[in-house]
């Protein structure tokens, strides 16, 4: 029911911004071909939106984690892009309709402004792994890999994940300590990482060395502070 309803409001603000600029221009002619672009205007306005809510939403439920401890950068930085580029986008389409010689609006949708943003974007997009989640019925799969698609993004600048009270921080992922069962390295020395949550099983399989070597200092200090067991570690 609340997802319906965030759903809805997404859906409602996606028609309502469009709409209502060209209400307010309505004494005004809008360019030929201005349906076409009032039904690609609301579908952007829906795709950033619905992007943005879940971002938020996944950052959200790591914010509320005790004494978390991560890079809130990359996350903030994540959300902050496509909201920019949501401004971008609805400043350049009144621009494009209605002012297209508004000095300040010229300005600031310019080619260079794109560029900018998409600098942003891919710096921001090669400085923390995410999480690719596969389709299984009997447990969850997530593989942390630099051969992932590149929307999972890449750690060469950095690592997204750090640790809370109870557990650790991989991309998005939030593992208690009490929930994991088992951590090896397979024949590919891919770090593996099996444990149990109430959503069912997990299973994370992690071949980057940056992201490996981050993980393992934080699993040698929660060793060290005997929240982890050490029988459950066969890592190399």
């Amino acid at each position: 029911m609340k997802s319906n309803l965030k759903l809805g409001i997404i859906i409602f603000i996606s028609l309502l911004i469009p709409l209502g600029i060209q209400t307010f221009f309505k004494n005004q002619s809008a360019i030929e071909g201005s349906i076409f672009m009032h039904m690609f205007w609301i579908f952007a306005n829906f795709l950033f939106l619905s992007t943005i809510d879940e971002l938020f939403a996944e950052y959200s439920k790591l914010t509320r984690l005790k004494s978390l401890k991560i890079n809130s950068l990359n996350y903030i930085v994540k959300i902050l892009v496509y909201v920019i580029f949501l401004i971008f986008l609805n400043l350049y389409i009144v621009r494009t309709m209605y002012l297209p010689e508004h000095k300040l609006l010229t300005t600031v949708t310019n080619p260079a402004v794109v560029a900018l943003i998409l600098l942003i974007f891919l710096v921001n997009l090669l400085s923390g792994l995410f999480e690719n989640k596969e389709e299984s019925k009997e447990t969850n799969v997530y593989t942390f890999s630099n051969k992932n698609s590149f929307r999972t993004g890449r750690d060469t600048f950095n690592v997204a994940g750090g640790t809370y009270a109870d557990g650790f921080v991989l991309g998005n992922l939030v593992l208690p300590y009490s929930s994991i069962k088992s951590i090896y390295t397979d024949k590919e020395n891919r770090l593996v990482i099996k444990g149990k949550k109430e959503d069912g099983n997990y299973r994370i399989s992690i071949d980057s060395e940056k992201t490996i070597s981050f993980f393992k200092n934080l699993l040698n200090k929660a060793i060290s502070d005997s929240k982890i067991d050490s029988k459950i570690v066969k890592t190399r």
